[in-house]
């Protein structure tokens, strides 16, 4: 049997970002839910994530690169300047791979914070996905249990977050 975190202690969600560190009561799976939404909104809002009008078009433009550079490479001769080639290559494949990455992860947000299913709620899916990022510059998030409700004053009850956010 599989031990739940959720066990009637006081859990806290630490985010960190550029400029300050919030906390939020997550003590069950619906809480920690609402305070992953509310979190990825809010990036989402202000374009921690970019815009997928934006990722589109970068993606588009690396793939008709890459399929330039590959025409040249099989039409060039010189070393040094295939060498030159295959480099670019590289750089393009490599940026499109984080085009991709940023338009999946966008996609996903955007899908999580329409999701209130239940399944959604208990495979802790918003939370999963804000967490994905946690090793990003200012996007530091952890679970960590209170040893005392006073241990943090300024803990932000999810239940009076607004929805509308």
């Amino acid at each position: 049997m599989k031990a739940s975190v959720f066990d009637g202690s006081t859990l806290i969600m630490v985010v960190k970002e550029k400029h300050g560190i919030g906390y939020f009561d997550v003590s069950t799976p619906e809480r920690l839910h609402k305070a992953a939404v509310h979190i990825l909104k809010q990036r989402l809002k202000i374009g921690w994530y970019g815009e997928e009008k934006e990722l589109t078009s970068r993606s588009n433009e690396l793939i008709k690169e890459r399929s330039h550079l590959e025409r040249e490479l099989e039409l060039t001769q010189d070393d040094e300047v295939r060498a030159f080639i295959n480099d670019r290559l590289g750089r393009v494949k490599n940026d499109f791979w984080y085009a991709k990455e940023g338009a999946d992860f966008l996609n996903k947000v955007q899908k999580i914070i329409n999701d209130t299913s239940v399944e959604s709620i208990e495979k802790l899916f918003a939370w999963n996905l804000l967490y994905s990022r946690t090793d990003y510059q200012y996007e530091r998030v952890q679970i960590e249990k209170a040893l005392k409700p006073k241990d943090i004053e300024d803990i932000e009850d999810i239940e009076d977050i607004e929805d509308s956010d």
